[in-house]
């Protein structure tokens, strides 16, 4: 009996040290911008002309493209009849 007691308040312990943790580093888990003076990183999909659209990770500099770099598995291929809501070349603005 003392053991499975010693196990469960082990499991407790452990629990409230990982809500804990992602309490502490949610904002660096949710996709926020990284903000620097002059630099920023963010997500956004980039669709193409047969409306198949990737994730990706973009930094920018200066309001330049420093770096495009596609997110593994974060991708969709939409039916020939989808609109992209964001509009004409709504994927092809990166950095504003």
């Amino acid at each position: 009996m003392k053991k499975i007691i010693l196990i469960i308040i082990a499991v407790i312990v452990l629990l409230a040290v990982a809500i804990t943790l992602f309490y502490f580093s949610y904002d660096t888990i949710t996709g926020q911008a990284i903000a620097e003076e002059n630099y920023s990183t963010y997500t956004k999909a980039v669709c193409d002309e047969t409306n198949f659209c990737q994730d990706n990770v973009i930094s920018c500099r200066n309001g330049e493209v420093e770096s495009v770099s596609p997110l593994t598995g974060a991708f969709i291929q939409h039916d020939e009849e989808w609109q992209d809501p964001r509009g004409k070349n709504g994927s092809e603005i990166l950095c504003s």
